[in-house]
């Protein structure tokens, strides 16, 4: 027979079936306690990344990239921003050739700190001279914030997004308004202009107390005796 070719690929109208994908169950407020309580018995450090991810939801490439000059200590914020390809020197960019990072719909913003952790960050890493916080690339993260879930009895693959969905989840509960959620968590949904033009850098303070005090709330309402006297988020100085 003569060979040809098809004018139509009769598999165009087959519809791939689409991955199960698992929901994420947010931390309540005592399994975070058993999870910085985990982390304790390796290094402070590990406890550091472990509140840090915790309270501020970020992603895992913008853990990666933070730099203590993001850290604006009078202000209590953390700057978060992209690295260009090329132009970026820290850890994680210089491990994988420089390739720098844009994060998740590339959204610049700036996330609240509690007292609790910016104490411990100031305690950990001032005066240090590195490119990176935590000078640690984005598997080492991963691995750590797994380990310190695993042990603590918590299940779960993509520790930094359940970390993520926690604060999100706890914000939702506490009353944060849905611009500063978005604010606070860089939602590529909105732009820049439109978050920031919603929420000022004092309206995302006001909003951001009201999740450490409902979680404090949580802690009073669970907790019938204290942890080896460790306390994971205190409210941030008015």
């Amino acid at each position: 027979h003569q060979r040809g070719y098809i004018e139509r690929d009769p598999f165009a109208d087959i519809r791939r079936p689409r991955a199960i994908s698992r929901e994420v169950v947010p931390l309540s407020v005592d399994q975070a306690e058993a999870s910085f309580r985990s982390a304790q018995q390796h290094d402070e450090k590990w406890v550091t990344l472990n509140q840090f991810a915790y309270e501020t939801g970020m992603r895992l490439e913008e853990i990666s990239h933070q730099r203590m000059e993001d850290i604006d200590f009078t202000g209590a914020l953390i700057k978060v921003e992209p690295h260009p390809k090329g132009l970026c020197e820290c850890f994680q960019c210089k491990k994988e050739g420089g390739r720098g990072w844009y994060g998740k719909a590339g959204v610049p913003r700036k996330i609240p700190l509690s007292a609790s952790l910016l104490s411990r960050l100031l305690a950990q890493f001032q005066g240090q001279k590195r490119d990176c916080l935590f000078q640690i690339t984005t598997t080492a993260i991963m691995n750590a914030l797994r380990r310190a879930n695993r042990r603590a009895g918590i299940q779960g693959k993509a520790a930094t997004h359940i970390f993520r969905h926690t604060l999100a989840t706890d914000m939702e509960k506490a009353g944060v308004r849905r611009a500063a959620i978005r604010a606070i968590l860089g939602h590529g949904n909105s732009s820049t202009t439109d978050i920031y033009t919603h929420v000022s850098v004092g309206e995302l303070h006001e909003e951001f107390q009201k999740v450490l005090d409902w979680r404090i709330a949580q802690k009073t309402k669970v907790k019938t005796s204290s942890v080896g006297g460790f306390q994971v988020i205190e409210a941030a100085a008015s």
